[in-house]
């Protein structure tokens, strides 16, 4: 025990560095132009040694891993790929996903928009706007339908600030059409099934009396129709009737108008002409 013991202890450990190159009698640009070039792989680049030994040593390019003394021996590890080839997939994938996220942008507005057409052509003619069409002349029928847009735009998507008044039946908006005329838009509720459509509004279009408020107009491509009538700026009959109220009419006032009103009425209903097929 005591003879091994000694044997380990007086080992000694000598570093040894191995410094070598190929072809100690060329550089780079020297043997590249000779046929037994030792740099034999495609991917592999030549160094000339800065060591004892004089000469060269082939090493393989960055991304590539191998022998670089063999044909084809520097390749890429499975993996592993050259920066600039990293790089071209990634754009090419950032350039699909964009053109994938377009595409589905634009499908989805072209559907949208197209079955919103298919939504409004229904409600037209379940409205029965094609009889309104043909029951008063084409230019006027033209100036009468608005469409949803317009009214949108006339209203500032009936924001709240152009609210006239409003009861059980909707509300009633002050609007500014294209042409600069104001008007007052009702609005009516979806739970009030009102029973509006194109023939009421030929028959209501023809009523014109100075006692009776003119109609001008309807949008007839929703499920409720909505009715332009003439903009009354004196306010509302309501707020003329309250007998609370600093502006209510006295009786005899009342039965003037109520009077003119059912003459306007009847008045209208004789002279009432449509073109019927």
């Amino acid at each position: 025990m005591s003879l091994l013991a000694l044997g380990r202890a007086s080992e000694v450990v000598v570093p040894v560095v191995l410094d070598w190159a190929f072809d100690n009698s060329s550089t780079c640009a020297e043997a590249a132009a000779r046929p037994d070039f030792g740099c034999a792989s495609k991917h592999s680049e030549c160094l000339n040694s800065t060591g004892s030994a004089y000469g060269y040593v082939c090493r393989c390019r960055h991304g590539y891993e191998g022998n670089p003394y063999v044909k084809d021996g520097c390749r890429s590890p499975r993996g592993r790929r050259p920066a600039w080839t990293i790089f071209a997939m990634g754009l090419g994938i950032g350039i699909f996903l964009l053109l994938l996220v377009l595409a589905n942008v634009f499908a989805t507005k072209s559907l949208k928009d197209h079955k919103a057409k298919k939504m409004k052509e229904r409600f037209f003619k379940q409205n029965r706007g094609l009889l309104l069409q043909q029951l008063v002349d084409k230019d006027i029928a033209e100036r009468m339908i608005f469409s949803l847009e317009e009214l949108e735009k006339a209203t500032s998507k009936f924001d709240k600030a152009r609210i006239l008044g409003g009861g059980g039946h909707g509300m009633v908006y002050k609007g500014i059409t294209s042409d600069q005329h104001i008007v007052a838009i009702k609005r009516f509720k979806l739970v009030i099934q009102m029973e509006i459509d194109g023939f009421e509004v030929a028959i209501l279009s023809q009523i014109n009396h100075r006692n009776v408020v003119k109609l001008f107009g309807c949008c007839l491509e929703i499920e409720v129709p909505l009715l332009l009538y003439e903009f009354i700026p004196n306010g509302t009959l309501y707020a003329h009737l309250q007998v609370d109220s600093p502006l209510s009419f006295p009786w005899q006032e009342r039965l003037r108008i109520a009077f003119e009103v059912a003459s306007s009425l009847a008045s209208s209903l004789r002279g009432f002409n449509l073109n019927c097929p």
